[in-house]
Order: C-alpha cells, then structure tokens, then sequence
C-alpha cells in the first residue's frame, strides 16, 4: 500500500474514526484503525463492537492495500505533522510515514485479527437535517437512565410513525421527549444507547443531510462520505404517553434564564454537586425560590404569568436544571397538576415539540 494525502484530509478521517474506538475494551485488536487503499480512495473503519465507523475521501493511491494501525498513535503522529502532504508506504508489517522534514517507522497490527465489518444495505427509511438530529440528541439523552436493570430504560427510544419521529428518555424521574417531522411515511421503533448518538453529533457536519436505516438490530446513519451504525437495545420501552397530561391546575410563563439562574443560586450553598431541594412557592405574580442546608439558605423572587392555583412545591434542582438547559427559546411554559403531579415544561413556542417531564418530591410541611 502506498498512498499521498494531504494531512488535514487525514486527520479528519481519523478524527471521525476514533468515535468508535471505547478506551473501556480489553481486547487490543479493537484499538486499530483499518486503512482500505484503492481506487484513488482512502477508507478508515474503526469498531469496538458496539458502534462502527466506515469513512472516505479521495486520494493519489499509489499501491492499493490494506494496514491497521493503532488508532491513538497514528492520531498522535498525523496531528504533530505540517499542514502538507503525508506519504503511507506499507510493507509488510512496516509503515512509513512522511511529510515534508519528518518521518515515521511504525509497525503495523495484525490484520487478520481484526473482526470482520459489518456490511450494510443500501437502503434508507428516512432523512433528517443534521440540525434537528442534533437538538433531537440534545434534549433527551441526558434523561436515560445509567446501568437501570430495566435495560432499555439505558437508551433512548426512536419511533417513527405518520412522517413524525419522537425521541424520548425517562428515568424514573423525569422524561424528555422530543419531536420533529420528516417527509417519508414510514413506522418503525428503535432503542439506540445514549453514546451513539452522542458520537454521532460529533461528528455530523453542519449543513448536512443524514440518512437512517433501522435494519437487523442496528441504526445505520449515512452522510457525506461517512457511514455511521451502531447496535440497538433490544425490549419493549414502557408506555409514558398516559403521562403526559394536557390537564393542570397551575400554569406560569417565565424567562428561561432568571429561573436557571435563581436555581444555580440555590445550589451554591449545597455541597453535593448532585444539587439538592429546590422549593417553588408561586402566587399571582412570582415565584419564590428557596433552598436551604446547613450552611445557608436562598431566596429569590422571580417575576412570572401565572394562571391557575398558587402552589407550594419542590424538586431535585439537577432535574429541573437538566430540563431548562436544553431549551433554546428564551421563555418557557410550565404547568403544575398539584404538589404530586408531575411539572411539564415546553418552550413558548408552540412550534417547538419539545416536552420535558419532572416528577416533584412531596413537601412535608406543605401548608395550602
């Protein structure tokens, strides 16, 4: 194999190709990164089981042929090289690396060690703006919960029917659930774990166009020149829909910010960085905040529309916090059912289709 490209071009593919090498894993074959030299093409595929990268561009191939190389020193030795153009000579088990000044003679892994790579149909289900299957990760996974023995709570759940896809996580403690619309009429339902879609948002480019396939216990996601899989979590997810009232008692407008804020201030005095008891106490034109431990307490006023009951009532302030940050409008809507129904926040705007859900946790001393 003998192969010219320049070194940002490189970089970028190995960049992409790390997303799916876990420093958690055992097995030191899973620590390479496959190159595929032919055509005119470099190819890098990178697995560690659970996720698999197969990405490409255009370069001089001199020779085809096919090396695998540690993934973190052949990171290491391309980001250190000039902007220039790198020269990959293999030959055997050897590797050459140049550019300009600087050369490399590394020793290549065994390739026939490395599992076979998944292969993947050329089918599509359905396309999403890159946008919106970012802000579709960002509002939800933060909300699946972490090693629960009911396994897919651990992911988040996909499910698409009527042109409309929903991604939701729940915990048991709160539930995000976010939508958006797409143009083919499809119906599937999948659980994708938390950290594929997180490396996939890393690595999307801005501007493009993803395409998903739900095929064989796997989500493929495809764009530019990158092939994106991941495995998914097999189960039934629970039914949250009886959940999400329309009903309320309590209904308040607000500025997103003053109430994150009034909260971040409460948890100054709390000394466990999970944050701790935050309490609403709403009237016709604000709400009290209050937090309180044994080295201090808070109180702050924020001004509010209110519609409804005046209502006493508390929440684990990381919860809320979590909700509130994911948001991008500027004012938010939230509804209370009472001081033991859940709180359900949504943006303002109605054509935003983001709903998050927080369960409250009952006052003691509740005087109304």
């Amino acid at each position: 194999m003998e192969i010219k490209i320049m070194q940002n071009e490189l970089l970028s593919l190995i960049n992409i190709s790390l997303r799916a090498i876990s420093l958690k894993n055992n097995t030191s074959i899973l620590e390479g990164i496959l190159f595929i030299a032919k055509d005119n093409k470099l190819t890098l595929k990178s697995t560690d089981l659970e996720l698999a990268i197969e990405t490409s561009t255009d370069c001089k191939v001199d020779k085809d042929g096919e090396v695998l190389l540690n993934a973190t020193m052949i990171s290491n030795i391309i980001r250190k090289l000039p902007n220039d153009e790198v020269t990959i000579k293999v030959d055997r088990e050897k590797v050459f690396i140049q550019s300009e000044n600087s050369k490399f003679n590394i020793i290549a892994m065994d390739i026939y060690s490395y599992p076979e790579f998944p292969t993947f149909e050329n089918k599509v289900d359905f396309t999403v703006q890159e946008n919106l299957l970012k802000v579709a990760t960002k509002q939800t996974i933060f909300a699946a919960a972490i090693d629960d023995y009911r396994i897919v709570l651990n992911g988040v759940d996909v499910e698409i029917e009527n042109k409309n896809v929903d991604f939701v996580a729940l915990d048991g403690h709160r539930i995000a659930k976010r939508s958006f619309k797409i143009s083919e009429n499809v119906e599937n339902k999948v659980i994708i774990p938390p950290r594929a879609l997180n490396e996939l948002s890393k690595i999307v480019p801005e501007g493009s166009i993803v395409g998903v396939s739900l095929v064989r216990g796997s989500a493929i996601f495809t764009f530019e020149n990158t092939i994106f899989s991941t495995r998914v979590i097999e189960g039934e997810y629970l039914n949250y829909r009886a959940l999400f009232s329309y009903e309320h008692k309590t209904r308040v407008v607000v500025t997103r910010r003053d109430l994150i804020n009034a909260i971040e201030r409460a948890n100054i005095i709390y000394k466990a960085e999970k944050g701790d008891l935050v309490t609403f106490s709403i009237d016709d034109t604000s709400i009290l905040v209050e937090g309180s431990s044994e080295i201090g307490d808070l109180k702050d006023i924020i001004d509010i529309k209110k519609e409804g009951d005046d209502l006493k009532i508390a929440f684990n302030s990381k919860y809320v916090l979590e909700g509130l940050k994911t948001i991008e409008q500027d004012t938010v809507v939230i509804t209370f059912n009472g001081r033991a129904g859940a709180c359900i926040i949504r943006p303002e705007d109605e054509n935003i289709n983001y709903t998050y859900l927080v369960l409250p946790v009952l006052l003691q001393d509740y005087q109304y």
